[in-house]
């Protein structure tokens, strides 16, 4: 199964299901393990069991064809970006009025 849109340009997947069925699923398959390894390898991050009742952060594939002036697909590039990050910022104030 290949995806295109209306203009038969090809149409990036969107997600791994969509990346498995598409034209270049090795070129995307060899960029996510290439991805994975670089992480592991710069130490990103350590691998670790949750603590009960904490939910893990998901985490998404970005999939990406860049094109050159000619219309061809140059590079394909993926990221694995986070989801679902709430950022809770708590201000204190450090002085306190003594009455």
């Amino acid at each position: 199964m290949f995806l295109y849109d209306e203009c038969d340009l090809m149409v990036d997947p969107t997600t791994y299901e969509k990346v498995i069925c598409d034209i270049d699923s090795k070129i995307w398959l060899e960029a996510m393990q290439s991805k994975m390894e670089s992480m592991y390898s710069n130490r990103v991050w350590t691998l670790v069991d949750p603590p009960d009742r904490i939910v893990p952060i998901r985490c998404k594939w970005i999939y990406k064809r860049k094109t050159g002036a000619n219309g061809k697909v140059q590079t394909s590039t993926v990221r694995l970006i986070m989801q679902g990050i709430i950022l809770i910022i708590i201000c204190t104030n450090s002085s306190s009025k003594k009455e």
